[in-house]
């Protein structure tokens, strides 16, 4: 019996899963939120090819073939009867003949040469053109001929225009929606609303609908800033977003002070920014912690950014803690933008004019470095009220970096 034959697709199959196994369409894209079974359905599709047939799956780098391929053995189980994992690349043999190959679309000429019958595109959203793809429709010399993509949108791209603007209405291509709420098998039932709580609606229509949006717009309107004096005595994070340079256009050093009062309002006090050389950057942040007294001063640790932490942690108190991002701007700013259109988000009655600038144009403004460091301070807020902000500064202080995500 081979894997194929062994696996009951309509026993666990969501309704997009077994829309999108079904569609006779000779590419498809099973278009989805976070959490709603893209790479499993894809894995699965992999099986459901003829016996002996050779397909390809492809991610937009090598890292990210590890989850397709330890998904398509734990679904082969022992079906799989040879595994290769080289350098960037790996390779399944099952025993009805199948043979899979994993490669990335970093290098999309490497994609060219073998002969397949089928392939795959993981979270083809993230990679920059259409050229992989042509590269894997020029591949398909041996039947059954198909290829499919499984992915979160991001924005208008390049699936966009193949797919809703080009594919819409051709008999050889169709699209899926799989919201993230067609997935019932979730182990944590918590897990969609605690995630939609924390995104703002257009940023949740992509991540847990699945659908494209047009995100080149500003994500911030003005009638969300609200106006407020904050209590006195809240404790303070700040939130530093590093540049070092002086010269004219350059970025900014940006620091941004934020606080969170026990009813869940919060609090951006002041926000600054300058071009500055190394040791002045030291400087600006030491006065702006002075000013402010912060229990928390998170600081991207990328890079050169991470020698800023360094001095700061060897030749100071204060209780700096290095931020790893971990995602684009958008992704990192979609948990801010969510309060935002709450209406959670208060500005003190003095901000500096540059700052709503950069917040309201972003993210097509010239400079958003304050905006990256509202973000960090945001991600730096301690989650249970004014008492565990108070301890901040033992939670935050030393020297590992927090990954930003663990805070949204």
């Amino acid at each position: 019996m081979t894997a194929a034959q062994s696996i009951q697709l309509d026993a666990e199959g969501t309704g997009p899963q077994m829309q999108f196994w079904y569609s006779p369409a000779r590419f498809r894209m099973l278009s989805g939120g976070i959490g709603s079974g893209k790479t499993w359905a894809g894995a699965l599709e992999c099986l459901r090819q003829p016996a002996g047939s050779a397909g390809m799956v492809v991610t937009p780098t090598s890292d990210m073939s590890e989850e397709p391929f330890k998904t398509l053995r734990a679904i082969a189980g022992p079906a799989v009867v040879e595994v290769k994992r080289g350098k960037g690349d790996r390779f399944l043999r099952l025993s009805d003949g199948k043979e899979i190959y994993f490669r990335s679309a970093d290098n999309p000429d490497r994609l060219r040469g073998p002969n397949l019958g089928w392939f795959w595109m993981d979270e083809a959203g993230q990679m920059k053109d259409e050229y992989p793809w042509n590269v894997m429709i020029g591949r398909l010399r041996r039947q059954p001929g198909r290829g499919w993509i499984t992915t979160t949108p991001a924005g208008f791209n390049w699936l966009y225009d193949v797919f809703i603007r080009k594919g819409t209405g051709d008999p050889e291509i169709e699209t899926v929606i799989a919201p993230t709420a067609s997935n019932n098998l979730h182990d944590n039932p918590n897990f969609l609303a605690s995630v939609k709580s924390r995104y703002s609606s257009e940023f949740a229509r992509q991540e847990l609908e699945g659908e494209f949006v047009d995100f080149s717009n500003s994500r911030i309107r003005r009638e969300w800033i609200m106006r407020e004096t904050p209590p006195p005595g809240l404790p303070v994070v700040l939130g530093v977003d590093l540049a070092i340079s002086q010269r004219d256009g350059a970025d900014y050093t940006a620091i941004v002070a934020l606080s969170r009062a026990p009813d869940g309002r919060i609090f951006v006090l002041d926000a600054a920014r300058d071009r500055l050389p190394f040791h002045s950057v030291l400087e600006f942040i030491k006065a702006r912690a002075a000013h402010w007294n912060p229990v928390a001063i998170a600081i991207e640790a990328v890079q050169y950014q991470a020698a800023i932490v360094q001095e700061l942690l060897r030749t100071t108190t204060l209780p700096v803690r290095g931020i790893q991002p971990g995602k684009d701007k958008l992704a990192r700013f979609a948990p801010v933008e969510a309060r935002y259109e709450q209406r959670l988000i208060h500005h003190a009655a003095a901000m500096p004019p540059a700052f709503e600038d950069e917040l309201l144009a972003f993210p097509n403004g010239n400079h958003d470095d304050m905006v990256d460091a509202l973000a960090y301070a945001f991600a730096a807020l301690p989650q249970v009220g004014q008492q565990a902000a108070a301890a901040g500064s033992r939670i935050f202080g030393g020297s590992h970096a927090l990954p930003l995500a663990a805070s949204l």
